[in-house]
């Protein structure tokens, strides 16, 4: 590890250190830790209490993870935005959505029709992942995998919206305990319903994040969002990218950000679980770079993902970017008609919920297509080349700029692929289509996936 460290330190250095990262920083759960620049500030992990393994013990039989319990909940209870991966016949469907969590179950209040209703009527089998991090403590990562339940009735509909509210809004050491106590009054009649999803399993992961991570994180840190040059697209860009964001935004978004989720129908996780027949979509945080139309991400040659990708190709990779400062008036961006990825009863009634001046920017992309896996050491070496250049860039106006200047890989590149070839493997999703939105309902900006001055772990009693 004070190795990779003194490798990243050093501009010249840092692909070796991409590299090398992959064999020895590879997370059981399929996601790659970023290279390490510096240690956090505060311990991620600490010695066992009497207390803390008291604590482990009442964990529920379903959970597996890093994270205690404890610090599992109360992430959930801190977080107000997640993401919905359900089964749809061409890709792995994900949906950025507001969330509660209480009583152990997710809340998501949703319009009744859409592509994500459609696919949990067809299939119940959800993941639902939350992500939160800081400079201080890490990334922390949860995926909740389960059953998901429509509730259109209007008593239980009540109760359920309820717990939403209650979960949303409130507190994370308060509100198990607001639930407990609160009655729910009659909802009159709403087109609106509730998403109840039942946990099978829970898993979890933290990670350091450095501080030079950020600027390229969900979080935009400098919170600019340039103008779009709203030039037309071109005919194949035309056939690939929809959404109601500028083609200009959407490159922005994929070029500035570094980390996003990649999500598989989970054939590969379905067998992992002896004796079972589920067939959980999966999704994973990782490390990637946008180049040449592509989405690119290093792995090993083992795990889940690259598993899941073996037997069907078909992926869906999703980034999200927010601010808790921008407006939509300020960012020149149009109001999105909620936070899914098609058409919805809501956006056509309403299509600007949000004010322009509100406080609270939250964009979304998701790219569709089909996955390769590379291992050819010539390719990879000369791809890694390319990877690096945009993982480290810091002035995303001139990455292109920089791309069309790199022909070859180095020597040193091509020597080290031959000897780190057969541990790793780059996946190469080439998009079909790429959609994208923005939201339009106020965001909870005190629940939000960057912490910035509240604690990304329940602090210790």
């Amino acid at each position: 590890m004070k190795y990779l460290s003194y490798l990243w330190s050093r501009t010249t250095c840092r692909t070796y250190a991409v590299l090398i990262g992959l064999v020895v920083l590879s997370l059981p759960c399929g996601c790659s830790e970023p290279p390490v620049a510096t240690t956090p500030k505060g311990p991620v992990k600490v010695g066992p209490t009497l207390e803390a393994v008291v604590k482990t013990l009442k964990a529920p039989a379903y959970y597996q993870g890093e994270l205690s319990w404890e610090n599992v909940e109360y992430i959930l209870h801190s977080s107000s935005a997640g993401r919905i991966i359900t089964n749809d016949p061409e890709y792995p469907y994900s949906v950025p959505v507001s969330f509660g969590y209480c009583k152990e179950k997710i809340y998501i209040h949703s319009s009744p029709t859409g592509k994500k209703i459609a696919n949990i009527t067809d299939s119940q089998k959800v993941t639902f992942a939350v992500d939160r991090f800081n400079e201080r403590e890490g990334y922390a990562s949860i995926n909740f995998f389960g059953n998901a339940r429509i509730i259109s009735d209007a008593a239980e509909k009540s109760e359920a919206l309820m717990r939403f509210s209650i979960a949303y809004k409130g507190k994370p050491d308060e509100i198990e305990q607001k639930v407990a106590d609160a009655k729910p009054d009659p909802l009159p009649p709403m087109p609106l319903v509730i998403i109840e999803i039942t946990p099978e399993k829970v898993t979890s992961r933290i990670l350091s994040l450095p501080v030079a991570m950020l600027r390229k994180s969900q979080y935009i840190m400098d919170g600019k969002i340039p103008a779009p040059k709203n030039q037309p697209p071109s005919e194949s860009e035309a056939q690939i990218f929809g959404g109601i964001l500028p083609v200009d935004t959407v490159k922005w978004l994929l070029y500035s950000n570094s980390i996003g989720r990649i999500n598989t129908f989970g054939e590969a996780t379905a067998e992992s679980r002896s004796g079972r027949d589920e067939t959980y979509p999966y999704s994973v945080p990782v490390n990637y770079s946008y180049f040449d139309g592509k989405i690119y991400i290093h792995s090993k040659n083992n795990g889940l993902k690259v598993g899941d990708i073996t037997k069907n190709p078909m992926v869906s990779f999703t980034v999200d970017r927010f601010s808790a400062t921008l407006t939509h008036r300020e960012a020149n961006l149009p109001s999105g008609g909620g936070m899914g990825h098609g058409p919805s009863a809501e956006s056509q009634r309403s299509p600007a919920l949000i004010s322009g001046d509100a406080p609270g920017v939250w964009l979304s992309v998701n790219v569709f297509g089909e996955a390769k896996l590379i291992n050819d050491p010539s390719q990879m070496a000369l791809l890694m080349h390319k990877y690096s250049t945009v993982f480290n860039a810091t002035e995303v106006d001139k990455i292109e700029e920089s791309l069309a200047q790199i022909k070859d890989a180095p020597p040193e590149s091509n020597e080290m692929m031959k000897r780190m070839g057969q541990r790793m493997v780059l996946i190469e999703i080439t998009p079909t289509k790429i959609t994208s939105k923005t939201s339009n309902l106020p965001l909870n900006l005190e629940k939000l996936p960057y912490t910035f001055n509240q604690p990304l772990l329940k602090q210790a009693k």
